[in-house]
């Protein structure tokens, strides 16, 4: 069983300022919230705040994110590993996990997200953001000897699967539901009834749900686009950096 983060741990990546603050809020006595970006829309304060975990600044809020527990852990992997790659398949460009390491040659963030208008608006094609066809380009070049992988929201199940599946076959460990396609175990498509809330978020009681149908507006010429741009970044990267 992992123990709990201590003071020493935290402050290895956020600020003493920040950690004292979220120590010690509470909703009624807030009053320096806007320095670390609080706001009643998403960074709010909350009876039981800290400790809380997820991927914010160092020394920000960063919708509700409230301490980057991610960050931690590729500390970690650094320690014992020359190159770590970070994969994140979200709605949301995970900028905070990328800016911590933003100067480290020693760690790649890979992230597929959706940009222009929506939150945090950054990731753009010019940010060096990588898709999935390249992946095994950049397994190639980069040579990560530990990949932290952050499987998020807006995908299906279906969807997490398929793309586990494919780095699954350059050998890397996986959670929940993947974990069974990690070591190609095919297991039930009938959720056990483990608690009474089921039926506020699970309709049918099964693993794999109707998906949706949304209309793909990216077109063959874009893509090609942007494989070939990338393709061009990827040849420029220093080979496999070391400590």
């Amino acid at each position: 069983m992992p123990r709990e983060a201590t003071p020493v741990d935290i402050a290895k990546y956020h600020s003493d300022d920040y950690f004292a603050f979220l120590s010690s809020v509470n909703p009624e006595s807030l009053s320096d919230g806007t320095r670390f970006n609080v706001s009643t829309d998403d960074c709010h304060v909350f009876e039981g705040l800290f400790p809380s975990f997820c991927r914010s600044f160092a020394s920000c809020l960063k919708v509700w994110n409230i301490i980057n527990d991610i960050v931690f852990g590729i500390v970690e992997f650094l320690t014992n590993h020359e190159r770590v790659l970070y994969v994140d398949i979200d709605v949301h460009h995970r900028d905070g996990v990328e800016q911590a390491f933003f100067t480290v040659d020693r760690f790649m963030t890979v992230s597929f997200h959706k940009y222009m208008a929506y939150f945090p608006r950054t990731g753009k094609l010019m940010d060096i953001g990588l898709f999935r066809p390249i992946i095994g380009i950049i397994m190639e070049v980069y040579r990560p000897q530990a990949v932290v992988l952050e499987c998020c929201f807006n995908l299906s199940i279906d969807g997490h699967a398929y793309f586990l599946e494919y780095l699954r076959s350059i050998n890397v460990s996986l959670m929940w539901y993947e974990t069974a396609v990690a070591v190609g175990k095919e297991i039930s498509d009938d959720l056990p009834e483990v608690n009474k809330y089921m039926e506020y978020f699970c309709l049918d009681n099964v693993l794999h749900f109707e998906k949706s149908r949304i209309e793909n507006e990216n077109s063959p010429e874009k893509f090609g686009e942007t494989k070939t741009f990338l393709l061009e970044r990827l040849s420029k990267i220093n080979h496999a950096p070391s400590v």
